[in-house]
């Protein structure tokens, strides 16, 4: 039989071809000692590039003598290739056969990678995907280039290629987290004497930090490898900045027509989507395979932490004491309810420390540099997206069961629904009341942060307004409120006036974001957490309140910004900038929010109008300033 095999492997008929290698692939399997050999394997090799050549017949354009010309063209056959790659991939998983398969990896693997990166049969490049996870399992795939080749598909828009590549990039995340953990474990061996907190929870909470960071660093250099290099970009330091504008895919940075684009013309009603598309696609691959993801209070809390370079000064200055910093540990309630002034951060961390329940800096090995964080944010919006959703979702598609109340009386039914709803409901309301407390700190500290304040913007729309509106929340007992009921009507009534107060912070802290940036993509994630506060009926009076400082703030800056006469005035390149900012801040709001009213208010005469500044924007045409024609397109697009 092998003497037929050797003749109709290369068959001119593709489904011949496959049917060899097949068998091929059985017969290894049932005489494993004879067939998985070199003289065998290269078959299998060889039909990785198989090739169907047809004959065509072209005839030549007005030939002086009739006649034809013949040439062939080669195309790939995915039959036999899939028949070879599904036979390699049952011999890579079993580990009896490696040290027969050594060779045949050391010839054929860059064909393989080869295959896995660009093949054009989806199936085929799925398959070898999971062999060549198979090779770089055992050992066999050396080369860092192609390993990073693979790991690169993570992004890939194909969803079964990215599920596929999820578990060799796993591999990749569980190796460089070994090898950190290790590093850390060499140098803090003789430090679980003397803590303050358990060696265990303080060890699980490290163990995530590490996987978060290698993460992160995995995510990052591959992003930047898709990117490619930045262009002209000589200061080091704006490494961060830069590949957020390619993520992004603005142009050479902030300008007037940029603005103008933005906020006029057809690109009125654009949304920015979020989360990012690329993060958001290696959310989905590695949810399932990379557990950390879905531990969002542990996402929540690591981001939470200081990664600047002053944590590993004050971490060096406060080892120099014999003073114990923050841990790697907590949770994110505990982050978000200790932040505050540097000061209150003190006393509490000195308080802390009375206590003997002393926390530590997060290790330098693992911060995440500013790139890492930016990423990272982007990481846990996605993740946070993903199971708000996921539960939405499942809650409305839930089947529901009819059920008897009374057995004795069948009359007496009810809806009950077939899954714990309460479960899901009770994880959306967990969500929201971690992310009521955190976001105060997240906006602090990245306040200065454009790319990230445009993702942190969308958080506030994961959060149930509805949970504002609470009025008990503390898990105390029937009885014992029987016995403190005064102290609890007490109690009640400060609650409640606390979430008011955490609902106004949040709308300041939008607003704050609004009114300080000027980036596109930033106004239009602040526009849409605003409509999303204006949907809560129930808080209409602080929506109406805060809307209403917020028109009164925009269209002050706008009457400042134009001076008392904008048709004839001169400005330079800054006041033109402020006032296309302006300009495109009120676009924004009118496209989602009637302000018609407040835009033809002239204050009794004392100012101009909205609508005359608009007008004197349009008219300013007339002079020809060419540095001013982005401007006039973003005021044509306000009602009038």
């Amino acid at each position: 039989r092998s003497q037929v095999f050797v003749n109709r492997y290369r068959d001119a008929d593709a489904v011949i071809r496959s049917e060899c290698i097949s068998s091929l692939g059985t017969w290894m399997k049932l005489d494993p000692d004879h067939w998985i050999d070199g003289d065998y394997l290269r078959y299998i090799g060889w039909v990785l590039s198989d090739e169907v050549r047809l004959s065509l017949v072209v005839a030549a354009a007005e030939p002086p003598n009739p006649s034809v010309l013949t040439s062939r063209l080669s195309l790939k056959s995915k039959e036999a290739r899939r028949e070879s790659v599904k036979a390699l991939l049952s011999l890579y998983q079993k580990d009896a056969y490696l040290g027969k398969l050594h060779h045949f990896t050391d010839r054929f693997k860059q064909q393989l990678v080869g295959m896995a990166v660009g093949e054009h049969d989806l199936a085929v490049r799925v398959q070898a995907l999971q062999v060549v996870h198979q090779i770089d399992k055992h050992g066999l795939l050396e080369d860092d280039k192609q390993r990073d080749e693979v790991a690169m598909l993570i992004y890939e828009k194909e969803p079964r290629v990215r599920a596929a590549a999820a578990d060799f990039f796993k591999g990749l995340v569980d190796e460089d987290a070994e090898e950190l953990q290790g590093e850390l474990d060499v140098k803090n061996k003789n430090s679980k004497k003397g803590r303050g907190r358990k060696a265990k929870d303080v060890d699980e909470a490290l163990a995530s930090a590490v996987e978060y960071k290698v993460l992160a660093q995995l995510l990052v250099k591959y992003g930047k490898a898709l990117d490619g290099p930045p262009v002209g970009d000589d200061d080091g330091g704006d490494d961060d900045e830069a590949s957020q504008r390619r993520r992004l895919g603005e142009g050479n940075g902030l300008n007037v027509g940029n603005l103008a684009r933005a906020a006029g013309g057809d690109d009125a009603g654009a949304r920015a989507v979020v989360p990012r598309a690329r993060v958001a696609f290696a959310v989905d691959a590695l949810w399932s395979t990379v557990g950390g993801l879905q531990d969002w209070e542990a996402m929540l809390e690591y981001v939470l932490r200081d990664h600047s370079s002053t944590a590993a000064a004050a971490d060096a200055a406060g080892e120099g004491k014999g003073k114990k910093g923050r841990t790697a540990g907590g949770r994110a309630k505990k982050a978000a309810r200790t932040g505050g002034s540097d000061d209150e951060d003190e006393e509490m961390r000195d308080g802390e420390a009375e206590e003997g329940d002393e926390e530590e800096q997060l290790p330098e090995e693992v911060r995440l540099t500013e790139e890492e964080e930016t990423l990272f944010i982007e990481l846990l919006v996605a993740c946070l997206t993903r199971i708000t959703t996921a539960t939405t979702t499942k809650k409305k598609a839930r089947p529901l069961l009819i059920v008897p109340l009374d057995p004795l009386w069948a009359g007496s039914l009810t809806l009950l629904p077939l899954q714990d709803q309460e479960a899901f409901d009770e994880e959306v309301s967990s969500i929201g009341r971690s992310l009521i407390e955190a976001l105060p700190k997240l906006f602090n500290k990245n306040q200065a942060n454009a790319s990230r304040i445009i993702d942190i913007l969308s958080l506030p729309r994961l959060i149930s307004l509805e949970l504002f509106l609470e009025v008990s929340n503390f898990g105390t007992s029937f009885v014992l409120l029987l016995f403190v009921l005064a102290l609890a009507c007490v109690t009640v009534l400060i609650f409640s006036e606390t979430r008011a107060q955490a609902y106004e912070a949040l709308w300041d802290d939008v607003t704050k974001q609004l009114l300080k940036h000027t980036q596109p993509d930033l106004l239009d994630q602040a526009v849409r957490t605003l409509v999303a506060f204006l949907s809560a009926k129930d808080l209409s009076a602080t929506n109406q309140t805060k809307l209403g400082e917020l028109e009164e703030t925009t269209i002050g800056a706008l009457r400042t910004a134009a001076g008392d006469d904008v048709e004839s005035a001169s400005f330079s390149e800054d006041e033109l900038h402020t006032l296309t900012a302006c300009v495109a801040r009120l676009a924004k709001l009118s496209a989602v929010y009637n302000i018609s009213l407040a835009m033809e208010d002239a204050d009794d005469g004392k100012a101009a109008s909205v609508l005359d500044i608009l007008d004197g924007i349009l008219n300013r045409g007339r002079l020809g300033y060419k540095e001013e024609t982005a401007v006039r397109p973003i005021s044509s697009t306000s009602p009038s």
